[in-house]
């Protein structure tokens, strides 16, 4: 009976869950000037469930975000065999072997990609 019971719990809370799948079909950005997506102004145009209180994709305002300390990255090993590929928004290089590590806050995370942002003036 039990076994029952937690298979209808679950059966109704994955048909009661709430996903950004566009109704339009059109996918969400950042860029206020490609057409080809919705940009932040209009996500809740093509993503009905992006207009509540709590929602995704968020448009994060730099201006109004909390500036940490900055602390210190450690950086050891050797990465010198790496693919470069470039997406619309950074740069991603995929680590090819080698010893690459990042150590921060006491903890230390082998590098396997990583992903180089560009600031830009507009959009």
């Amino acid at each position: 009976m039990k076994i029952f019971a937690a298979a209808i719990a679950a059966y109704a809370l994955t048909a009661t869950t709430v996903s950004a799948d566009g109704d339009e079909g059109a996918s969400w950005g950042y860029k206020t000037n490609d057409t080809s997506m919705a940009a932040p102004d209009q996500w809740t145009e093509h993503y009905s469930t992006c207009g509540g209180q709590r929602q995704s994709p968020i448009d994060i305002e730099s201006t109004t975000g909390c500036i940490s300390e900055k602390r210190s990255l450690a950086f050891s090993g050797s990465c010198a065999d790496f693919n470069v590929t470039q997406s619309d928004e950074s740069f991603m290089a995929s680590v090819n072997g080698g010893s690459c590590a990042v150590s921060a806050n006491g903890a230390s995370y082998n590098m396997l990609q990583f992903h180089m942002h560009v600031p830009r003036s507009t959009l």
